[in-house]
């Protein structure tokens, strides 16, 4: 059972590599999840989520507990599924490449029942080595698929990526609600109600004559006891079963039976582990059958009602799941604190908890007759729904609302078929959290339904190229060391991509299945390959600017903006420590941008260098291709890759290595990442990387014309791009042509390619203050910045002489 004020997620092991959770849940809470849940597995290394959620309890939250939510929609999917009862089960499964784990319980995705209550959970793991419990895991995961068909468009979708990313699943075929041996003292088998119910399940895996006495921990019982009653007559045996005072449903309508004794869960020693906070509720339910040697446990989701276990003649009418565990130990009880001087109990009558249960059952019940929303995929101005279940009726308002529950637009539509796809009028889009269907006379007839933001939901794909993308984005969100890994991440996709190419001999980009532009989204479409989309598609141009250069030329920018507006405010804050006559002011610890990289051995500074050589050829090959390509647009993409190669270029460039103490070396020998002068018809020095790269980018540009886009955020975007083209191209030419006299060819080279890139993006604008940002950030020594000053000001002058 859970410790107090310790949450269940904690408990996930941190050796285990998980990229994917898939949730189920009756009750759910959108803030606790974000702040809890949500954060502490991405921490693990958890890149996509996905919850399942009761269609009656997820109604009661949307829209008036989903206020200040900040990742509803985009990094994670809610999907209501309908019940005739309640969709009850509290499944908690985490997967990885070669790891794979479920947690399974009583506790709800709540502060309750993940941490507050009292509660039960229990774990089972598998990996590449220890395959033991697979078939228990595996049995898990195909009762959680079996829910799939209440879910549609990019939710189920990314369910099913989850499987296809794990090593694991699909391994073994279990056998339905029987026993996987796992110890000779330990077995375990699942229950849950489908063609049969959990009672017959109980019935065909626990011999009755065996059974000596019965112990029940429940929150809610029939208030005749109909299951209580049943159990007994079936195994004619002692049975102890505990309520908690003035909290949940109690059997207080129950005939007398002899078997049946009833005690209150605060006799238990279980009951007075507690904070100073709260009172903490029973909430596990348990059932024990003991036969002497052998003891059965069942523990999970379903309470002591006919409702969740259903009868001889028929499945339960919830959605439940739980495992029966056969063990040869008698002391557990004790072991979960259940034990202690028990007290006799006389049952209550809690109307007011009855009341909100019999409503909970009429909504249950209401909810099978309205129209099903089964899921929402928002495309920008596009919304896709699914639904089922309309019928007769002819029309219909489908109303959209923000995540406050406030009215962004409505629409009068006739049904005609199970996907509507509509076009969103409100230009802010992005505020779109969930729709809901209403008939014509404002009455609700449907769920509401969460909306999954297509493409951000595809970002958080759990393949490896992805994951490690996300990591990336972590570290150049921190600030964190690692200089190269923008260089080996796109290395390796490259060499990825390369493979796949040569296997598939040529591929034509631009007839690309919408189903491979989808699993293609993330991390794995190459350059290249991206280059010759055609960017006059509007889904295309979705894709375009969600690719992975886009994406992270974007961090590297806004890091660099951080790390001035930090420098800005430190200067701020001097100044305001000057006019106080406070001089005593120490200036935070940040990282130098421009610091010396320690590396262990010239065998490490050579092996750096092959790799920028490498990152710098497979771009020289992109350059090449496009150059080939007569009808190639320069689009987002091109513009991203670009400015990434400057960036490294900048960032390797002259930048000192400092050798481990232990190694000898030349007293006055300066070690550097990347020199700046080199043989000029090869990738191996700044001068060289220079004049082929910039080169040849001028001359894919002079060659083609701007892609053109058709929306607000591909034109701001490209018109940002092209001026941070020209500034940091304009920098880097004016960096190396002050090193040369006038009279030098090289500076002729530069002269040329600068008057190139003026042409194509416009004359020098505010210099000045970028030059000192760059200075900031990069690490080139320039040696002559009067030169370089005049060169900036005059340079057009100088560039037309």
């Amino acid at each position: 059972m859970e410790e107090t004020g310790k949450y269940i997620i904690q408990q996930v092991p941190k050796i285990a590599e998980f990229h994917s959770v898939v949730m189920t849940t009756f009750s759910f809470d959108f803030h606790f999840f974000e702040s809890q849940v949500l954060r502490l597995l991405k921490q693990k290394g958890v890149t996509s989520f996905n919850v399942m959620v009761d269609t009656s309890m997820l109604d009661k939250s949307i829209g008036f507990s989903t206020g200040h939510l900040k990742d509803i929609c985009n990094h994670y999917s809610v999907h209501s599924v309908p019940c005739v009862g309640a969709f009850h089960p509290k499944i908690i499964f985490l997967a990885g490449k070669d790891d794979i784990m479920f947690i399974q319980g009583s506790g709800n995705i709540t502060n309750g029942g993940h941490g507050k209550n009292h509660e039960i959970f229990s774990a089972y793991y598998a990996n590449g080595s220890d395959q033991t419990l697979l078939p228990i895991i595996q049995e898990t995961w195909d009762y959680i698929k079996s829910f799939l068909g209440s879910i549609k468009g990019i939710g189920a979708s990314k369910i099913l990526r989850l499987e296809r990313e794990c090593n694991l699943l699909n391994k073994v075929k279990p056998k339905p609600h029987s026993w996987n041996v796992i110890t000779d003292d330990f077995s375990v088998a699942s229950l849950y109600n489908e063609k049969t119910g959990i009672w017959n399940q109980v019935r065909e895996l626990i011999p009755k004559e065996t059974v000596k006495e019965i112990v029940v921990f429940s929150p809610f019982y029939d208030e005749d006891g109909t299951l209580l009653v049943m159990i007994s007559n079936y195994f004619n045996c002692p049975i102890k079963a505990f309520l908690q005072p003035n909290r949940g449903i109690h059997p207080y309508k129950m005939p007398s039976d002899k078997n049946i004794n009833l005690f209150s869960w605060e006799s238990t020693f279980r009951s007075t582990v507690t904070t100073k906070k709260y009172l903490r509720k029973l909430h596990a339910k348990i059932f024990w059958f003991d036969t002497g040697e052998i003891q059965y446990c069942l523990f999970g989701s379903p309470n002591c009602t006919i409702n969740a276990f259903g009868t001889e003649k028929s499945r339960g009418i919830n959605d439940e799941f739980a495992l029966l565990v056969k063990l040869k130990e008698n002391n557990w009880m004790s072991v979960l604190g259940l034990d202690g001087d028990y007290k006799n109990i006389i049952p209550q009558s809690n109307e007011i908890i009855q009341k909100l249960e019999k409503n909970l059952e009429k909504e249950s019940i209401e909810e099978l007759r309205k129209v099903n929303i089964l899921g929402v995929d928002q495309n920008e101005e596009t919304l896709t729904i699914y639904i089922t279940n309309f019928k007769e009726i002819r029309q219909v308002r489908l109303v959209i609302y923000n995540q406050w529950g406030e009215e962004l637009e409505d629409f009068y539509i006739n049904p005609n078929g199970n996907i509507i796809e509509l076009q969103l009028k409100t230009r802010d889009y992005k505020a779109v959290a969930y729709v809901e269907i209403l008939n014509l006379k404002g009455e609700r007839i449907s769920n509401k339904q969460i909306v999954n933001t297509y493409f951000d939901l595809w970002n958080s794909d759990p393949s490896e190229d992805n994951r490690n993308f996300i990591k990336l984005g972590s570290k150049i969100e921190i600030g964190g060391d690692g200089l190269f890994d923008v260089v080996d991440l796109l290395n390796t996709i490259q060499a990825k991509n390369d493979a796949k190419m040569n296997k598939t001999q040529k591929r034509d980009s631009n007839r690309l299945s919408e189903s491979n532009k989808i699993s293609n989204l993330v991390a794995s479409l190459a350059y290249e390959e991206a280059c010759t989309l055609d960017h006059t598609d509007r889904e295309n141009q979705k894709l375009l600017r969600q690719h992975h250069i886009v994406q992270i030329f974007d961090m590297v920018e806004k890091r660099f903006r951080t790390l001035l507006r930090e420098e800005e405010e430190e200067d701020m804050d001097d100044e305001e420590d000057l006019k106080s006559a406070n001089s005593g002011r120490k200036r935070k610890e940040k990282k130098d941008p421009t610091a010396p990289e320690k590396l262990e051995s010239i065998k490490v500074i050579d092996d750096r260098r092959k790799r920028i050589k490498k990152f710098l050829i497979n771009y020289d090959k992109a350059l090449n291709k496009a150059l080939k390509n007569n009808k190639h647009a320069v689009g987002l993409i091109d513009l991203a890759k670009y400015l990434l190669v400057l960036d490294n270029l900048l960032n390797f460039t002259d930048r000192e290595v400092i050798l481990k103490s232990n190694q000898k070396v030349e007293e006055d020998k300066k070690h550097v990442l990347f020199p700046v002068e080199g043989t000029f018809n090869e990738l191996t020095s700044f001068n060289s990387a220079l004049l082929n790269l910039v080169g040849k980018f001028i001359s894919v540009l002079n060659q083609n014309s701007f892609g053109e886009t058709t929306d607000h955020y591909s034109q701001k975007k490209m018109e940002r791009y092209k001026l941070l083209c020209k500034r940091t191209t304009l920098f880097t030419l004016a960096a190396m042509r002050s090193k040369y006299n006038d009279s030098d060819q090289k500076a002729e080279w530069y002269d040329i390619m600068a008057y190139n890139i003026q042409k194509l993006f416009g004359n020098i604008d505010d210099y000045a203050e970028h030059l000192v940002n760059y200075e900031k950030k990069y690490v080139l020594n320039i040696s002559q910045w009067t030169k370089l000053n005049r060169y900036l000001t005059n340079g057009k002058k100088i560039l037309m002489k």
